[in-house]
């Protein structure tokens, strides 16, 4: 599988299994994944029965609707404009499908499920992506906890087995038509600034109050990502791009040698130094570029989300 978002894995270690004979249309599998956004979207009451009194978590929200709005401070509006969602752990996402018609090739061609169709979410909240016309096209699912899945060792729910806090599709499977899009481009507004910002809810809480943000929900735009980028801001005719990261102080790290070469101190964060990458690429395409973090006055960390909030 893919790497995550800041260190996910998007999928286990499978059986080999014959892949159907025939393969999805781009409409089959893109109207599959549409009617698996809108699933995940009718679980934000669910019960978490891990979050439950008779759970390993009951200090955490019963529901996602709790999370995205207890935790997160986001708007019933903002919940169904990103069409964000629940995967359970028991499942169900599968037999939806099949109900509304759709095959095994146009349900694996999603990258939502194993080859031999799993779920590759099992009680995580779900965050879609969508195309320049609002069609969801794309989507991450995080951890309940604060690391990664319980059954990989970490702090999520017990039925999730991946060990990153974001988990992706399965999108590098060579039975899935779904490929990783920038976030964010249909918040883009000709002839506006533009804010990059690294992560999901970061972005989020941007649109909610009328910035137009782009994240690569991580700490830089990957080089794949950086021609779609600068044809993104050509077609809007971006004048300037703000990147905002965390706020986040410099890693130090102790290393084997004499006293006066074990610490070192790195200049920037690793956000400050994507930033930086980013920053530099954009203005060689011959963008005007600021990069900032948002104010941290107790020396904590801060990111775009906590400032807006």
């Amino acid at each position: 599988g893919s790497a995550g978002a800041k260190g996910g894995v998007n999928t286990p270690e499978t059986p080999e299994h014959a892949p159907d004979s025939t393969s999805a249309g781009a409409a089959e599998w893109r109207q599959a994944f549409a009617a698996a956004v809108e699933w995940y979207h009718a679980q934000l009451d669910t019960e978490i029965p891990d979050h439950t009194a008779s759970g390993e978590h009951p200090d955490r929200p019963t529901t996602a609707r709790d999370y995205f709005t207890g935790v997160r401070g986001w708007g019933s509006s903002t919940l169904d404009e990103k069409r964000l969602g629940y995967a359970p752990a028991g499942g169900g996402l599968r037999d939806y499908l099949e109900s509304e018609g759709f095959e095994p090739p146009a349900i694996r061609a999603t990258g939502l499920f194993t080859e031999d169709l799993r779920p590759l979410w099992r009680g995580r909240y779900v965050f879609p992506y969508f195309d320049a016309d609002g069609e969801p096209v794309y989507a991450i699912a995080r951890v309940t906890g604060g690391r990664g899945g319980g059954a990989a060792g970490y702090d999520g729910h017990p039925e999730d087995y991946l060990p990153g806090k974001y988990a992706k599709l399965a999108h590098t499977k060579e039975y899935v038509q779904a490929s990783e899009p920038i976030y964010g481009t249909a918040t883009l507004e000709h002839g506006e600034p533009v804010v990059i910002t690294e992560g999901m809810a970061d972005a989020i809480s941007a649109h909610a109050a009328g910035i137009p943000c782009l994240s690569p929900v991580t700490t830089k735009f990957k080089k794949a990502h950086h021609d779609p980028l600068r044809a993104l801001l050509a077609k809007y005719g971006v004048p300037r791009v703000y990147i905002i990261q965390d706020n986040d102080p410099p890693a130090t790290e102790l290393a084997d040698g004499e006293w006066w070469e074990a610490l070192e101190t790195r200049q920037v964060a690793p956000g400050i130094d994507g930033a930086l990458r980013t920053a530099d690429y954009l203005e060689s395409e011959g963008y005007e570029v600021r990069v900032a973090v948002p104010p941290s006055p107790a020396a904590e960390k801060v990111d775009f989300d906590d400032y807006l909030t």
